[in-house]
């Protein structure tokens, strides 16, 4: 819950094209790229995180859905997000190649990027308090997909959380 107060998230879902606007506040700073211009290895991807630069990408279809409160997309931006407030290293990303054996799913950082996203999307308090019984009312009234509130609610079921 810190994140979400030091970003002043509200509890309903917050409009996308504001809140990138709002991370200039933090010294975070988004730009729009062509779908050929996102770094090699994730030429397929429609975004990414340089923590070191302190700058998301998002290619001109994610900005587009972003700024159509997509809800996939909202899940993406918070994904990326949280891989710069982690402060991931661009040596710590997706290149398995860097590992001799597979790492715990605690020590990837997509794994690392994809809990912070569904923590700050999906509040276990909130959850609780509002007494969101479904991945339907999860995703409903945080405006999120369908798949990542089932993800959330199956893994806080998993953890007997709810």
């Amino acid at each position: 819950m810190h994140s979400r107060s030091v970003l002043a998230l509200p509890e309903n879902p917050i409009d996308m094209s504001y809140f990138l606007e709002y991370l200039f506040k933090f010294g975070i700073t988004y730009d729009i790229i062509d779908d050929s211009e996102m770094p090699g290895f994730l030429s397929h991807s429609e975004a990414c995180c340089i923590p070191e630069r302190a700058t998301i990408y998002l290619t001109s279809e994610t900005y587009k859905k972003a700024c159509k409160n997509d809800p996939r997309t909202r899940f993406t931006i918070f994904h990326e997000l949280g891989h710069l407030i982690l402060m991931h290293s661009r040596d710590f990303h997706r290149d398995q190649n860097i590992y001799e054996i597979k790492p715990k799913p605690f020590m990837d950082s997509e794994w690392q990027a994809n809990q912070f996203a569904a923590e700050i999307l999906m509040p276990l308090e909130i959850i609780l308090r509002e007494e969101l019984k479904t991945p339907f009312e999860i995703a409903s009234k945080f405006g999120v997909s369908t798949q990542a509130a089932l993800t959330r609610y199956n893994q806080l079921k998993k953890r007997n959380e709810i």
